[in-house]
C-alpha cells in the first residue's frame, strides 16, 4: 500500500524570517547598536571632553601668572582633583637630591629619554615630586651623565600634574640611579621613605632654564636637564570617533531593514512567477479552451493534435504534439522561457528562421 505524501508547504510573508539564522542575526544588530549607542561612543565623546577641558585649562594657565602651591594642592598631600592640572603655581623651599629617580622609556619629540624626578621640600607644605625635565639617553637606554640639582633654598615655578598609574616590579636601578616607569609620587614616595603629595609639578621652560644656568656657574658636568615642551593644544580625533560610533548605530538596523525588505521583495517575485508558470501549463494541457473539451465525444486540438484542417479520431493523439505528456512539459517549460525572454528584452522581441532577433530595423530579407 502506497502513501502519497502531502506536499510540503513553505511559510510565507514576515513568518519565512522566523528561523534561527535570522534571529541571530536580529540579535546581534540588537547587541552591536546598544553596545555603541552605550558604551563605544560615549567612551569617545569622554576623552573628547576631557581632552577639551584639559586644553582649555592650559591655554588659561600660560597667560596667568604662578599662585602659591600651598593654595592648589591639599597640605595633608591628598590629589587637588583633575579640576587643577596645568594650574601654574610657585614652590618656594629647596630640593632633595638624594630621593631622586628617573622615568625611564618616555620618549620626548621621539628622542629616547630619560626625565629627571626631584622631591621638592615646600616650606610650611607638602613634600611635592618635580619633573625638572629631561635629558637624552646614551645609546638609546644607557643612563648618561647630567648636571646635578643644588639642595640651596630655591623659588620655582611649573604647572600642576595629576599622578599616573604605578607599574608594579617595574622599578630598576642604573649605577645610582633608582628607575621608574610611571609618575606615581605615592609609589615613588614609599620606595624612597619619603612622603609625597598624590600630585606632582612640571618644571616650567622659565624655571627649567633657570636650574641649568645655575649649574653651568657651578661648574657642574654633564648633559643639561632640558624642559618638558608642552602639549599640543589639539582636541585629537576622539569626536570623530565618537560620531562615528553613534552613525554605525544607526546604520545597523536600517541596514537589516533593508535586507528584509529586498528578500520578501525577491520572494514575493518568485512567488508571482510561479503562479505565471503554473497558469501557462494548465493552459498548454487542455484547460485553456473551454467548451471544446468539455463536449461529450470531442477532443479538444491539444489532445487530438489536428492542425491545418486535419481531421483525427477522439482520443487519438499524433505523436511529438503538445498533447502528449513530455512534449506537454516541454512546451510550459518554452512558454516559461519565452516569458522571461519577454520579461527582459521587451514584447517587440521576435526570432528570425535562425534564432536570430528580428526587429523591424533588422529584418532578413529573401
Amino acid at each position: 500500500m502506497t502513501t502519497t505524501r502531502k506536499p510540503r508547504t513553505s511559510r510565507g510573508g514576515w513568518r519565512s524570517f522566523l528561523t534561527p539564522g535570522w534571529a541571530l542575526t536580529v540579535v546581534l544588530v540588537i547587541a552591536f547598536s546598544y553596545l555603541a549607542f552605550s558604551v563605544l561612543a560615549p567612551w569617545q565623546l569622554g576623552k573628547n571632553e576631557r581632552r577639551s577641558a584639559s586644553n582649555d585649562r592650559l591655554s588659561s594657565a600660560v597667560t596667568k601668572d604662578p599662585v602659591p602651591v600651598t593654595d592648589v594642592l591639599p597640605r595633608d598631600g591628598s590629589s587637588a582633583g583633575e579640576g587643577a592640572e596645568w594650574t601654574h603655581v610657585k614652590l618656594q623651599g629647596h630640593f632633595i637630591p638624594d630621593a631622586e629617580v628617573l622615568l625611564r622609556n618616555r620618549p620626548v619629540n621621539s628622542t629616547p629619554a630619560f626625565h629627571i624626578l626631584t622631591p621638592f621640600a615646600v616650606d610650611g607644605g607638602p613634600n611635592i615630586l618635580v619633573d625638572r625635565g629631561w635629558v637624552e639617553s646614551k645609546n638609546g637606554s644607557d643612563v648618561p651623565e647630567f648636571a646635578p640639582t643644588s639642595a640651596k633654598q630655591t623659588t620655582i615655578t611649573g604647572f600642576v600634574q595629576m599622578p599616573e598609574t604605578a607599574q608594579p616590579g617595574s622599578d630598576a636601578t642604573s649605577g645610582r640611579h633608582r628607575l621608574v616607569k610611571s609618575i606615581d609620587p605615592k609609589h615613588i614616595g614609599q620606595t624612597s621613605e619619603l612622603s609625597l603629595a598624590a600630585d606632582y609639578v612640571q618644571l616650567d621652560d622659565g624655571s627649567a632654564h633657570a636650574l641649568a644656568t645655575q649649574a653651568a656657574q657651578r661648574g657642574e658636568a654633564g648633559q643639561e636637564v632640558r624642559p618638558i615642551p608642552l602639549p599640543q593644544l589639539d582636541a585629537g580625533p576622539y569626536l570623530s570617533y565618537g560620531i562615528q560610533w553613534i552613525a554605525f548605530g544607526i546604520i545597523a538596523p536600517l541596514g537589516l531593514g533593508w535586507f528584509v525588505y529586498s528578500e520578501l521583495r525577491e520572494r514575493r517575485r518568485e512567488r508571482e512567477e510561479r503562479q505565471a508558470l503554473g497558469g501557462v501549463a494548465e493552459y498548454l494541457g487542455g484547460a485553456g479552451q473551454p467548451g471544446v473539451a468539455d463536449q461529450p465525444g470531442v477532443a479538444s486540438p491539444a489532445e487530438s493534435g489536428a492542425t491545418d484542417g486535419e481531421l483525427r479520431e477522439p482520443g487519438a493523439r499524433k505523436p511529438g504534439v503538445r498533447g502528449e505528456p513530455g512534449a506537454r512539459e516541454k512546451s510550459a517549460h518554452d512558454a516559461a522561457t519565452e516569458l522571461k525572454l519577454q520579461d527582459r528584452y521587451g514584447t517587440q522581441r521576435k526570432l528570425s528562421r535562425f534564432g536570430r532577433s528580428k526587429t523591424p530595423g533588422n529584418e532578413e530579407r529573401f
